[in-house]
């Protein structure tokens, strides 16, 4: 609680996931074409395989063209299947073991992932991000950075409908 009277909460990480050259470093540039790419991550064990749900939305669902880089996390048990899946689409790059979140971050300013610390990464690099709570705690950051407009909050993961999820990341990847 803060006690600033333009402020009813603060919320913040003590990690980051990023290294310093990615925020400095011009090399990192974003591709800012007609369809600009999209980043897909969902933490290191990607519980209940969401990643591979919401990039089959992408491709068979919403049939976008965009370039999508997907970034499986270390500890995820759906490598394999996301890597099969992805095989089908030439726009489509999978990243496994990725120490440097904003060399991807950098490039993909259309983000869609878990609302955990690596939100703020996203936010850093201005990434329009949507954001799909894969554990009750990053539920209330979620609804707060939504509030103000910083993400756009479809809801928890456990609590979505395959519809209800292909609505919400519809409605905003093609706003």
């Amino acid at each position: 609680k803060s006690n600033s009277p333009e402020s009813d909460c603060l919320s913040g990480s003590m990690f980051a996931l990023i290294k310093s050259h990615s925020c400095f470093d011009s090399s990192f540039t974003r591709n800012t074409g007609d369809l600009p790419p999209i980043s897909l991550y969902f933490g290191a064990s990607d519980p209940g395989g969401i990643t591979l749900t919401v990039l089959q939305i992408l491709l068979e669902e919403i049939k976008v063209k965009n370039f999508i880089h997907v970034i499986v996390g270390i500890n995820s048990n759906y490598k394999e299947k996301i890597a099969g899946f992805a095989q089908q689409f030439n726009n489509v790059q999978i990243h496994e073991f990725v120490d440097d979140l904003g060399s991807i971050f950098s490039i993909a300013p259309i983000a869609i992932g878990a609302g955990g610390s690596t939100i703020w990464d996203r936010l850093l690099f201005k990434n329009h991000t949507l954001v799909i709570a894969i554990t009750d705690n990053q539920v209330p950051l979620s609804k707060n950075l939504a509030s103000i407009h910083a993400v756009d909050f479809i809801g928890e993961s456990s609590e979505l409908t395959s519809q209800e999820l292909l609505i919400g990341i519809e409605n905003h990847i093609r706003n």
